[in-house]
């Protein structure tokens, strides 16, 4: 069992939220660093290799979405999971931060610390759970690429804009595929569209 506490990186510009957040994600018993734009950001990801990054999008040096864009580049850093933490409530914004691999985008005059800290964790339990194989009678989680003409097809079918965050809470919309027990040849699934964090069924 892994004893080690989750490590989180907190890049943000505001000295004030760096300090909040820091004290705030300790207590939570998580091991945080902080950088204060995005190159510094980018290279303590490199460097580090956090369990999460907890990202403002408004950044000095480097905007959070180009910094989004080249962990993504990079076979070292592609695989961390990234929260956007934005002053903006900017759906276009968000928008780009989905589609370049953001897990969550959380505005932050909405959400107190301890609600992002609740997110955090459960982002980091769904990227957990899917690293595990899943059980044969288990259902799979697949991410849709709303870029592709297959994933706009697969939204527009289903009444919703392309690329378009769960209207409840905001978290990506996945595929969740069912076994289909009733078939013996081969390996057959239900499948529809769901909410990646709260499971509102679309």
């Amino acid at each position: 069992m892994n004893s080690q506490p989750p490590r989180i990186l907190f890049i943000e510009d505001q000295m004030d939220l760096r300090q909040i957040y820091k004290d705030v994600f300790k207590r939570e018993g998580f091991s945080i660093q902080l950088a204060e734009d995005g190159l510094s950001g980018l290279a303590m990801a490199q460097a580090a290799k956090p369990d999460l990054i907890l990202l403002d999008l408004m950044l000095p040096k480097m905007s959070g979405l180009s910094l989004l864009e080249k962990l993504r580049a990079s076979e070292e850093t592609r695989d961390i999971p990234v929260v956007v933490f934005s002053a903006a409530a900017d759906t276009d914004l968000m928008q780009k931060a989905f589609q370049l691999g953001a897990k969550e985008c959380l505005t932050k005059a909405l959400n107190p610390p301890k609600y992002i800290v609740q997110r955090v964790r459960d982002v980091l339990e769904r990227v957990a759970a899917v690293a595990k194989p899943a059980p044969a009678d288990q259902p799979l989680f697949i991410r849709v690429d709303p870029s592709t003409p297959e994933g706009a097809a697969l939204f527009s079918k289903a009444g919703l804009s392309s690329g378009a965050p769960c209207p409840a809470c905001q978290a990506p919309i996945a595929v969740e595929l069912l076994p289909d027990q009733t078939r013996s040849d081969g390996h057959w699934f239900f499948a529809h569209l769901i909410c990646s964090s709260c499971r509102k069924s679309f």
